[in-house]
C-alpha cells in the first residue's frame, strides 16, 4: 500500500516544484498537501464513475 503512496508523491513533486521553490521550507508540505488533493481526487473520481455507471445500465 505505501508503493500507492509513493506513486502519488512521484506526481505530486513536479505540481509542487511549480508552485514553490524545491529548495524552500515549504516544499514538502507542499508536495504532501498536493499528494493528498490528487489521491483524494481520484478516490471522488471512482466513486462519481461508479455512481454514473449505475445510473447508466439499464435493467
Amino acid at each position: 500500500m505505501s508503493w500507492i503512496v509513493w506513486i502519488f508523491f512521484i506526481i505530486a513533486a513536479p505540481i509542487a516544484a511549480l508552485l514553490v521553490t524545491p529548495d524552500s521550507a515549504n516544499f514538502d508540505i507542499v508536495q504532501a498537501v498536493l499528494a493528498i488533493i490528487l489521491m483524494t481526487a481520484l478516490i471522488g473520481l471512482g466513486a462519481a464513475w461508479t455512481a454514473y455507471r449505475r445510473r447508466s445500465v439499464r435493467p
